[in-house]
């Protein structure tokens, strides 16, 4: 690599926490530090030298998103092996009782389909017997596979399904249709919510214990860049403000949730004071310090299974 970046990480898995598509367990998080332990630096160092204009080409963080519970019980274990400390970007809303449906989605397509491609063949039957069908298939019409890989690991079908879920329907139609399908299923979503989130106490220890926390949005909107300003406005906010006072400090570092953002999203962001923010992908070039590259984990295992 030719620019400092964060290695972003999202779920893990043990026996506690379910395997899902792209989650990966305590053996392999240690071998991903092991690989790159020669420019990893500590959360807090990166971000005083990003402040700075100091980083080396080479420097790297380790960043989480979405206050995972399997972050804090299976991966942080293994930093504390490194003694390292990362970047965790969390979202809020579930400190207020709500159960927010991104994850309570993925849970299900993953507990109660043999495959996601099982998933991907009932939720397109679903959207095709739902009042959205004419709708999404005009919406489809302007879908290319390759305009909407963020990834190179996502498949078509899962570009597919995540322009339908973000493009074509809005947040309420998507809603309704995944919960006919967990209705058909007769899944409870509180049973989904189960060990999926960290607490309030959780992410107070990781502050304490030295690592950076920041904002991920209130209630992680897939689509942060297409909305209006009063509503960007607030989900930033309603985030600062609840982690402030979990923290008894201002957070000052982003990672744009669903790597959607736009100008008055930045705006928005250094209204509040955030010095650093994160993307998702390595692929645009860099514009300012709340913009930061990430690679995937997923990515750093292909490359490393690919060397061996």
């Amino acid at each position: 690599m030719d620019r400092p970046f964060g290695i972003m990480f999202h779920h893990f898995h043990n026996e506690k926490h379910y395997k899902g598509q792209g989650s990966i367990d305590a053996e392999q998080l240690n071998s991903i530090l092991c690989e790159f332990k020669n420019n990893l630096l500590d959360a807090g160092e990166w971000l005083d030298k990003a402040k700075k204009g100091t980083l080396g080409s080479n420097d790297i963080c380790i960043t989480f998103d979405d206050a995972l519970l399997s972050q804090y019980e299976v991966a942080l274990p293994v930093l504390k092996k490194h003694n390292l400390t990362a970047f965790w970007f969390v979202y809020t809303s579930i400190f207020e009782g709500k159960l927010e449906k991104l994850e309570i989605y993925r849970k299900f397509r993953h507990i109660y389909f043999e495959n996601i491609d099982d998933f991907y063949d009932s939720f397109f039957r679903a959207v095709e017997n739902s009042p959205y069908d004419q709708k999404v298939k005009k919406s489809l019409q302007n879908y290319s596979h390759s305009d909407y890989s963020h990834y190179p690991f996502y498949t078509p079908d899962d570009t597919r399904f995540r322009y339908i879920r973000d493009i074509a329907l809005n947040q309420s139609e998507y809603d309704m249709i995944m919960s006919e399908m967990m209705k058909n299923l007769e899944v409870d979503e509180n049973e989904l919510a189960a060990d999926l989130w960290m607490s309030r106490e959780h992410v107070s220890d990781l502050h304490e214990r030295g690592h950076i926390v920041g904002l991920h949005s209130h209630t992680h909107p897939t689509n942060m860049g297409q909305l209006p300003y009063e509503t960007q406005k607030k989900e930033y906010e309603t985030n600062f403000n609840i982690l402030k006072k979990l923290m008894g400090e201002e957070p000052k570092t982003v990672a744009h949730p669903a790597d959607s953002y736009n100008r008055e999203s930045l705006s928005i962001l250094k209204s509040l004071g955030i010095e650093i923010g994160f993307e998702a992908t390595m692929k645009n070039k860099m514009e300012s310090r709340l913009t930061f590259p990430r690679e995937d984990h997923v990515n750093i295992l292909k490359k490393m299974r690919k060397k061996l």
